[in-house]
């Protein structure tokens, strides 16, 4: 299976919510899905609390790598990133990303925290093949999309 093949199947996943429990919901807020926590025993409940910060596109953490700094385009993929919960995907365009961000954004998802949400599902979509063919340029990842 080809790296791009590997890709679109994480994209699709996550578009699923294979990564979350899928929420039944279908209420919005604005003209996006929202994520609920899910309910729990007693004692429990509470908002998520979340430690991070948008910086752009991405969501943040003390100690995170960096998600686009790159020195060879091995280093760099296309994939959907979270909104500012740091936990839900509620876009499935595939923004260009280090690996190493990649595998600690996806760590964190399986967080407790992160866990505890309910996130949208998305609809599946096929971005074009460019937003899948990364490469480092000038030391940040980016896609080949004109």
């Amino acid at each position: 299976m080809s790296r791009s093949s590997v890709l679109v199947l994480c994209l699709m996943a996550a578009s699923l919510g294979c990564s979350a429990p899928a929420s039944t919901s279908t209420e919005s807020t604005g003209d996006r899905p929202h994520a609920e926590p899910v309910a729990s025993g007693a004692g429990g409940g509470g908002p998520v609390v979340v430690a991070g910060h948008m910086d752009g596109p991405f969501y943040r953490e003390e100690g995170a790598p960096d998600p686009r700094h790159c020195s060879i385009d091995t280093e760099c993929l296309g994939d959907t990133v979270t909104v500012a919960n740091g936990c839900c995907v509620e876009d499935s365009t595939p923004i260009p990303q280090t690996w190493a961000y990649h595998t600690w954004l996806s760590t964190h998802r399986m967080t407790p925290a992160c866990l505890s949400l309910r996130c949208p599902i998305l609809p599946p979509q096929m971005p074009p093949e460019c937003a899948f063919q990364m490469r480092c340029v000038e030391g940040l990842c980016q896609n080949s999309c004109p």
